[in-house]
């Protein structure tokens, strides 16, 4: 259930685990095209079994001046009513994990996608644009003429399940790359050399080509 946020619920909203900000101005056209569609995805939300838990905010920023200076800071954006109508923002205890300039021009089916990207995978920096970019399937195409940097041997897509085996390393904190570093992120593709030693991730469907951020394969 969204709530209208007065002058002590903004603290709140900045403090829950999970929070879901709609930036509201009655006297904007945009704005209302907005809401209509968060009022969409809320109810979508609200029907699922087993969905999201988050708190759901509505800000009017012309209520509360103070708030202003936040909203350009959280969303880099200059203190602009033009730039601000309909905006939607996923909150994580105050940090800014995702941020819509438009719901309406976004839809619900990214809304959702958002909240998910936001909140169950709890990754961070999430926009529309790098939804749609992970959701294109990969060029297999391009693996005839892509190869390893280090032996130039040929490289082959991961199969699924090495790919929830490193997610559900990745999640425990076990995984590293040959560089030594851990891997952090959710991990939604690879490139398996064709020896079987090493994968070369995705990111955004892009492949990082650097033999310090191929991950070894276990058995290997």
């Amino acid at each position: 259930m969204r709530e209208i946020i007065t002058s002590g619920d903004f603290d709140e909203a900045l403090h829950v685990e999970r929070a879901v900000i709609f930036i509201f101005f009655e006297w904007s056209g945009p704005a209302a095209r907005s809401l209509r569609t968060f009022r969409e995805w809320e109810r979508e939300l609200a029907a699922q079994p087993g969905g999201v838990n988050c708190h759901i905010y509505q800000l009017a920023p012309d209520e509360h001046p103070h708030t202003w200076k936040w909203l350009a800071n959280a969303t880099g954006q200059v203190e602009s009513r033009e730039q601000s109508h309909g905006a939607v923002l996923w909150l994580r205890k105050g940090v800014i994990a995702g941020f819509v300039q438009n719901a309406a021009d976004a839809g619900t089916k990214t809304l959702a996608q958002m909240t998910h990207e936001c909140f169950v995978l709890g990754k961070t920096g999430v926009s529309p644009a790098s939804i749609s970019a992970a959701s294109r399937p990969f060029d297999a195409g391009l693996l005839e003429i892509l190869c390893c940097p280090e032996t130039r041997q040929q490289l082959a897509l991961a199969p699924p399940s090495a790919l929830e085996q490193m997610n559900r390393q990745i999640a425990g904190g076990r995984l590293k790359n040959r560089g030594g570093h851990a891997v952090t992120g959710k991990i939604d593709g690879g490139l398996v050399r064709a020896d079987g030693k090493y994968l070369y991730p995705l990111r955004q469907n892009i492949p990082i080509l650097l033999v310090d951020e191929a991950i070894p394969l276990a058995g290997a």
